[in-house]
């Protein structure tokens, strides 16, 4: 990978200036032990899990916990945990690996993903060293199985209005929980249960409750629309002993430990989306070859070509911001694990809150391109898509939750604009006009421009918001309507750098695909263009009181006016490269 000392440290820096393609960590760049890390994963999917979809899809908590405990035994269930504690301590971006290949086996995916993020990481980032020396090393090899547990029926989105409570006994010895929990994934068969809850009513907190406890009920499974083959339960604590070295780290540590490892559930929600749509246009693909209407394949037809390239270039720009996302997270940790005296979990938690503005663009970007591929390789089957026979059917409706957990999409779009004002208040995030690099872009100087010309409108954009133009900007309250609009440039900005710096690299170095990888970009930017075009419109106008935004908004529209592409033909090349591979993924 790039050295770390040429990849952006500073999380949304890439507002502040034109990307340098150079220092971008690209797909092209992954390293052997990256390679093999996926095809191992392909092997076991293909192996244990596809031929199983059926026994998966009825849903089998035994079966899920042979499956998971195959993939400890394979070190997929250890990636992130350090050497000391049992684990592979490898970095994220190997972390990722795993996480795309597993969405072909369906809600099973969601097992792993809880057990390798959210069920273990607050014990590596917070937990104390008994804690950790206690459950880190049966995690790693999936003998203890994991949950998390913080969404409520009345808190979902608002998870610090949680009502479950925590208090402690007299005799300081346990802690006694109260309260109900919703939607927690692998309830029906983990060991473990990372719970947070009130202490005293008023002090967010987490601990670790194991299956058994004395006043602990886990609920029925619930039925859901996707993801079946993946448990999801209630559950109910009426004066449940928990002992009390079971807290994660101090009371009151709730809210820092959900935020700090949701950025991790973000990144990675959005490479298992990019996974799910890589499916959805494989299996497209291969069914357009072999459905014929009017003598003919349907992948002949110019309109079914448009959708394949549609998806393709999508895919294409959200690899290049998943990779660039984890390559810069993993920069930022070694650079903060380059100070003495600072320890690794504490190095990936700071690095992660520095680009919490990336993994929220990370799930945004790659669930959506996901729900777009997904439906349109429904429309592509036609009326068989519609029939649970066909495997695109399943994949439309797991991609629905994508956009749900892990907060909903138009959290995570609070989250992207609301950060990034917050900053730009703080004064650490001084946005301009950004500053150039001489344009060494080549054929793609268009692209280049017009994300350079999106970044000055956004800085007006954000220095009106941050003058109170419209009044309180709130995540909460008021006028909360603007901070999408503002989050759609941002995500769309990042896209086409994303894109057009991974293309610029492929044509240096000479790679073969450099011509697809230009013209993806294209295909692309073209989509984003329109949208920060729209979203920008609509921004500059309720911060200018509607048509009083006079020249400002002229200068808007004109910094965000799509450039003139010829998509059709662009397509066309595309679609056909994608089909000559039968849609496998470059």
């Amino acid at each position: 990978m790039t050295p770390a000392a040429t990849v952006q440290t500073l999380g949304a820096g890439f507002l502040l200036h034109e990307v340098d393609p150079a220092t971008l960590p690209t797909p092209e760049r992954l390293t052997d032990e990256h390679r093999m890390l996926r095809e191992t994963t392909r092997r076991f999917v293909e192996a244990e899990c596809l031929p199983r979809m059926e026994e998966l899809e009825r849903l089998n908590p035994a079966l899920l916990r042979e499956l998971l405990g195959k993939l400890g035994e394979l070190g997929l269930c250890m990636i992130d945990i350090p050497e000391e504690y049992g684990g592979l301590g490898l970095d994220l971006l190997s972390s990722i690996q795993p996480v795309e290949i597993l969405n072909r086996a369906g809600g099973f995916q969601v097992t792993h993903s809880v057990q390798t993020v959210i069920g273990v990481l607050p014990i590596l980032y917070f937990g104390g060293e008994a804690l950790k020396r206690r459950y880190l090393p049966k995690i790693a090899t999936a003998e203890l199985v994991t949950a998390y547990a913080l969404t409520e029926p009345g808190s979902g989105s608002d998870a610090l209005a949680a009502r479950t409570t925590a208090v402690l006994t007299p005799d300081g010895g346990h802690w006694i929980l109260n309260g109900s929990k919703q939607f927690i994934t692998n309830g029906g068969l983990a060991d473990l249960f990372i719970v947070f809850a009130q202490v005293n009513g008023r002090e967010f907190s987490a601990f670790v409750v194991e299956r058994g406890t004395p006043g602990f009920l886990v609920g029925a499974e619930e039925h859901k629309m996707g993801i079946r083959s993946s448990s999801t339960t209630t559950l109910s604590f009426t004066d449940a002993r928990v002992p009390r070295e079971n807290l994660i780290g101090e009371v009151g540590w709730g809210a820092r430990i959900a935020l700090n490892v949701l950025n991790v559930g973000r990144l990675k929600l959005g490479a298992a989306a990019l996974g799910g749509a890589k499916e959805a246009l494989e299996t497209a693909v291969h069914y357009g070859l072999e459905r014929r209407q009017f003598g003919r394949p349907i992948v002949e037809f110019g309109m079914i070509r448009e959708k394949i390239a549609e998806m393709a270039a999508r895919i294409y720009a959200g690899e290049s911001t998943m990779v660039r996302t984890t390559g810069s997270v993993d920069a930022a940790i070694r650079a903060a694990r380059a100070e003495a005296g600072v320890d690794p979990a504490r190095a990936m938690m700071e690095a992660l809150r520095e680009f919490n503005v990336e993994c929220a663009i990370e799930k945004v970007h790659g669930s959506e391109i996901q729900a777009y591929c997904c439906d349109e390789a429904v429309q592509i089957h036609g009326g068989y898509g519609f029939i649970e026979e066909y495997t695109v059917a399943r994949l439309y409706r797991d991609a629905r939750i994508t956009r749900l957990y892990e907060g909903t999409n138009e959290i995570n779009r609070m989250q992207i604009a609301g950060d990034v004002v917050k900053r730009l208040q703080q004064g650490t995030l001084p946005i301009g006009e950004p500053a150039g690099n001489g344009g060494a872009f080549g054929p793609l100087a268009d692209v280049a421009r017009r994300a350079r010309d999106a970044k000055a409108a956004l800085a007006r954009l954000l220095q009106a918001v941050n003058a109170g133009r419209a009044g309180a900007v709130d995540k909460r309250g008021p006028n909360q309507e603007i901070l999408p609009r503002l989050a759609d440039i941002i995500i769309g900005v990042y896209g086409m750098e994303s894109a057009m710096g991974r293309a610029v690299q492929a044509r240096q170095a000479g790679h073969e695909l450099a011509d697809l990888f230009e013209t993806m970009t294209r295909i692309y930017a073209t989509h984003a263009e329109r949208l920060i075009h729209r979203s920008a419109g609509e921004a500059v106008q309720f911060l200018g009181e509607g048509g009083a935004a006079g020249g400002e908004a002229e200068a808007v529209e004109r910094l965000t006016l799509p450039a003139p592409r010829d998509v059709i033909r662009l397509r066309r090349r595309v679609a056909e490269a994608v089909i000559a591979r039968e849609g496998i993924w470059f």
